[in-house]
């Protein structure tokens, strides 16, 4: 029985075409009965289906040209015009890749022209052409797949309600393409027409690295070069995995459809299809493992370039710009996500004065950190961090021609993280970052460890291992840019993070709510100018400072008894590094000078936890009669000279204006004046105090 083609009449419908193949294995399994009506296409004349040589083994019927008359249920005049093959008609499923095509295109066209409103981002022609391209592609490509699909699934349901369920195992409605058609191959390995060895090993290997050739070639299409954009990485993947689909599902089912016909031909004559067996089983397998890199890898890498195509990277907080300083700085404040380099960009062209970059984010998006990257290095910019810059933002900071942190700021590395990211490009990610912050001047082991801390951690180097290490060129004062790491904040929400971050400031607003808003208001208003940190704070104490003063004197005895100690500790600490500093705090020369900067850490955080008792337990008090208090001070002088301190020296204190040449002299009886009143029972040490900030005003 030679390879022919064949169609089957069924009642009034026929059923085809056919391969010769296909006809035995009908026939074997009781399908196709010997009285049924067939017909070769190379001759249009329908026979019973015993007359077909080889078809029915020992049948009477000898000859495939004994003509049968057509069944009575056929009108006998027109069974040959009636048939539909002699007229070529595409078959369902690629009419629906046409339409899927075409409406992806279309799909494609509104989302540029509406959603997009025809903008992409960039300026460069070149660039726009390739976006574009990539993009239109990438969106047919993947409508045309899913017609595809949606075209074979209409065929194959079809064709099960012309006969018996068995017949959907053969392949149906399938066109016989001409020998010269250039998809010969690929329309005789979809219905099974090449040996099974040529179908599982040629077919396989070819379109192996037919799929390899296409990913690349997508990948090459959609990379832009210094860019990022959401939109391109979601219709690359979606491009890649539509690809390897169609490719695996042509795979499958043409070494499936092959693997049922070598298993047929074996089977008549009386042997075992192990092959046949083996390579549907090895299939299988094949696709058991696709599902399974789908899952683990192309699943959370659409997952996650679909919330940043289409929902905005809601994992990221809103990021947002701020001008300040006269126009010659600028923060950054929030998540690094899509479209804040072209904000960026946009406002540096905008204010060309801008010198000084502010950071302060918890980090994001890779590729965009690498555009705020090359805008920092080409404007040349200063990047300071106030509060926090981790992970990509750490990118950001390195650009820049100098960088600051502030004291107390933190910078955060790991390695970098994308879901479903695979090992090699994970490593290619590591090595694009490393050369960053090489080029940065950042030494090779710091880079070395903080690239190899787990995404899963962040690693926050201490001060003097960032000085070392060159990351930063050095820490600010806060004197130096204006006041930033609160982010573009209202009023309200900048009271609730000061107050968190100072427990005195909560409890002034407990107790004088009047007064606290008078402070915030103070600070808000320097901060919104671009003022810089210490004049922030400035701006903030000549509000808080006389109100603190006033409600010393009302503090409890134990408060005010731990208050000279204070001091006493204060004016020494100052004296050591300038007695000047002793002087202008002791005498309260100069209340706008904020000396905290020059006190150990344990000093200050005394200090402020010694305010907020003041705050806390000020109340009106009976004053202490002079006739009470004369004989405690006359103890306070007594020991005083018993340590060494003179009538002169003792004069300087109640002196309207001390020369510099005396200021060693003013220190040293100011912290042997305090810790005299800090040794006093604690009755007699309030009342001296109370009696001091009464009449002096002193903080």
């Amino acid at each position: 029985m030679q390879d022919e083609t064949w169609h089957i009449r069924v009642g009034e419908k026929q059923i085809g075409p056919a391969q010769s193949n296909d006809l035995i294995r009908l026939a074997k399994r009781g399908l196709l009965a010997p009285d049924m009506q067939v017909r070769c296409s190379t001759d249009n004349r329908w026979m019973r289906a015993d007359a077909v040589p080889g078809l029915f083994p020992g049948s009477c019927q000898s000859s495939r040209n004994s003509i049968v008359p057509p069944l009575p249920t056929i009108d006998a005049p027109q069974p040959i015009a009636a048939s539909p093959s002699p007229k070529k008609v595409s078959p369902t499923k690629w009419r629906w890749a046409k339409i899927g095509g075409v409406s992806g295109l279309i799909l494609g066209v509104v989302y540029i022209l509406l959603v997009r409103q025809g903008k992409t981002g960039e300026t460069d022609i070149d660039v726009v052409i390739g976006y574009m391209t990539g993009f239109f592609a990438g969106i047919t490509l993947s409508g045309t797949f899913l017609g595809f699909i949606a075209g074979v699934l209409r065929d194959y349901f079809s064709s099960r309600s012309l006969v018996e369920p068995a017949l959907a195992e053969r392949p149906v409605e399938r066109q016989q393409t001409p020998q010269g058609n250039k998809w010969n191959v690929i329309s005789k390995h979809w219905g099974g027409l090449y040996p099974l060895w040529f179908s599982y090993w040629v077919i396989n290997s070819v379109g192996g690295v037919f799929t390899v050739v296409i990913a690349t070639l997508i990948s090459i299409l959609f990379e832009r070069k210094s860019d990022y954009d959401p939109l391109a990485i979601f219709t690359a993947l979606i491009s890649i995995w539509v690809c390897i689909l169609a490719v695996v599902i042509w795979q499958v089912v043409g070494v499936w459809r092959s693997a049922n016909s070598y298993a047929a031909r074996r089977l008549s004559i009386g042997q075992k299809a192990r092959w046949a067996a083996i390579a549907k089983v090895a299939m299988s397998l094949g696709v058991v493992q696709l599902v399974a890199t789908f899952l683990s890898s192309g699943l959370p890498e659409l997952s996650e370039a679909t919330r940043m195509a289409f929902m905005g990277d809601p994992d990221l907080p809103a990021y947002s710009l701020r001008i300040m300083r006269n126009g010659t700085e600028a923060e950054i404040t929030g998540g690094i996500k899509y479209g804040l380099a072209d904000d960026f960009s946009k406002l540096l062209k905008a204010s060309q004065q801008i010198r000084v970059l502010h950071l302060n984010s918890i980090g994001g998006r890779i590729g965009e950190a690498e555009k705020l990257y090359n805008l920092v290095r080409e404007r040349g910019l200063i990047t300071y961090v106030h509060s926090q810059c981790l992970s990509a933002c750490t990118i950001v900071f390195a650009g820049g021609k100098e960088r600051y942190i502030a004291k107390d700021a933190v910078l955060g590395f790991h390695e970098p993280a994308f879901p479903g990211i695979s090992q090699v490009e994970l490593q290619s990610s590591v090595a694009e970052q490393t050369q960053i912050f090489r080029d940065a001047g950042f030494s090779a082991n710091f880079v070395l460890r903080a690239l190899k801390t787990p995404n899963s951690e962040m690693w926050k180097p201490k001060l003097a291992e960032l000085v070392a290490a060159n990351v930063i060129t050095r820490v600010s004062a806060g004197t130096q840019f204006a006041a930033s790491g609160l982010g573009d904040v209202t009023k309200e929400n900048l009271g609730h993070k000061l107050t968190n971050a100072i427990p005195l400031l909560a409890e002034i607003r407990e107790r004088l709510p009047q007064d606290y808003d008078a402070i915030l208001d103070a600070f808000y208003k320097s901060y919104l100018a671009g003022d810089t940190e210490a004049d922030a704070v400035a701006a903030a104490r000549t509000k808080f400072l006389p109100l603190l003063n006033s409600l010393k004197p009302l503090a409890d005895d134990d408060v005010l008894s731990d208050l000279a100690r204070v001091y006493a500790d204060e004016y020494q600490a100052l004296g050591s590094k300038s007695s000047r500093f002793c002087y202008l705090s002791a005498s309260g020369a100069d209340t706008t000078q904020n000396f905290a900067a020059e006190l150990p850490d344990t000093l200050t955080k005394r200090e402020m936890e010694l305010n907020e008792r003041v705050v806390h337990t000020a109340a009106r008090r009976t004053p202490v009669a002079a006739a009470a208090l004369k004989p405690i001070w006359e103890k306070v002088s007594d020991l005083m000279s018993i340590q060494g301190i003179t009538d002169s020296q003792v004069n300087l204190l109640n002196a309207d204006n001390v020369p510099p040449s005396k200021y060693d002299d003013y220190c040293f009886a100011s912290v042997s004046l305090f810790n005299v009143i800090g040794s006093l029972p604690q009755k007699d040490s309030a009342a001296i105090m109370r009696a001091i900030l009464t009449a002096n005003g002193n903080d």
